[in-house]
C-alpha cells in the first residue's frame, strides 16, 4: 500500500498540470494505468492528460477508446499540453529510453519526473515502485480507487 506520505503521492497532490506517459510501443499494462491514474487525478480536479511518446498500436487502441491519449509530435494539443506541465509521470518504465521527441522535450525542459513501476530498478526517491505488484495496474488500482471515493464523497456531501 502506498502511503499519503510518500513524496512521488506528495508531488502528484500539490502539481496541478499532470502530465502521464509510458514506454513507446504502449502496452495494456502503462496505457491502462495512465489512463485509469489519469481519470483519478481529473477526479480530484487535476489538470492530467495521457500523452505517448509514439502511436498506440491496434492491439491496445481499445483502451483509449474515447481517443483520450495524446501522441507527441503528432497533436499541438500534446506539446501544449506537456510545455504546460508542472509533473511528469511515467507509468510500467523508470524512464522515456530511446530516441523519441517527448524524452528529448522532456530533457530540455527539465520537468520534475518520477514513475510509478513495478519494475526493480534505482530512480529518484519521488519513484513509486512496488516490485511484488504483477502490473502497473496493480499499484494504481488503490490510489485511483480511493481518488474515485473521495470525489464523490465530496460531490454528495458525505
Amino acid at each position: 500500500m502506498i502511503k499519503m506520505s510518500h513524496p512521488g503521492v506528495k508531488a502528484l497532490m500539490d502539481a496541478d498540470q499532470i502530465v502521464l506517459s509510458t514506454h513507446m510501443g504502449a502496452d495494456a499494462d502503462g496505457l491502462g494505468s495512465a489512463l485509469a491514474l489519469s481519470h483519478g487525478l481529473q477526479a480530484l480536479g487535476k489538470r492530467a492528460r495521457v500523452v505517448l511518446p509514439d502511436p498506440i498500436y491496434r492491439r491496445v487502441q481499445f483502451l483509449d477508446a474515447d481517443n483520450e491519449c495524446l501522441i507527441f509530435g503528432e497533436d499541438q494539443a500534446a506539446v501544449d499540453f506537456v510545455a504546460g506541465a508542472d509533473q511528469v509521470v511515467l507509468l510500467d518504465t523508470l524512464s522515456l529510453r530511446g530516441k523519441s521527441s517527448l524524452a528529448s522535450y522532456l530533457e530540455e525542459k527539465s520537468t520534475p519526473v518520477f514513475a510509478i513501476d513495478h519494475h526493480l530498478g534505482t530512480g529518484r526517491d519521488t519513484d513509486i515502485l512496488v516490485s511484488d505488484a504483477a502490473a502497473t495496474g496493480e499499484v494504481v488500482f488503490h490510489p485511483v480507487s480511493y481518488t474515485h471515493l473521495r470525489a464523490h464523497e465530496t460531490s454528495l456531501h458525505l
